[in-house]
């Protein structure tokens, strides 16, 4: 079975400094901000194998470049398939509570 490379944008990178540092320090629980990385690390990293099984974004603007999401637990990753260069790009990692649209838009600089 074909594996893709997985990147992580600078966006994604610190959106998971962000959550970690706020269930550590503001929810006060460095365990559970610990055991939430790894967690969406590891869905992330699921992504390797078969990456289109997630569909595309409801949004038209972003399911035109090939904008997917999956989930884990309260959490949204927005990726896109490349496949010329046999990468997933991790876009986003962003809470489900959070104006997501605007800052997925923001990253395509719509």
């Amino acid at each position: 079975m074909h594996k893709y490379h997985i990147k992580i944008t600078e966006y994604a990178e610190q959106d998971l400094e962000d959550i970690g540092n706020y269930v550590a320090f503001t929810l006060k629980n460095p365990a559970s901000a610990i055991c939430l990385i790894h967690d969406l690390k590891n869905k992330m990293n699921s992504l390797r194998q078969m990456p289109q099984k997630h569909a595309l974004d409801e949004d038209s603007i972003l399911a035109t470049p090939g904008v997917r999401k999956c989930h884990h637990k309260n959490y949204k990753i927005y990726y896109i398939v490349s496949p010329p260069l046999d990468s997933v790009i991790i876009l986003r990692v962003l809470h489900m509570h959070v104006d997501s649209k605007s800052k997925i838009y923001r990253t395509f600089g719509i």
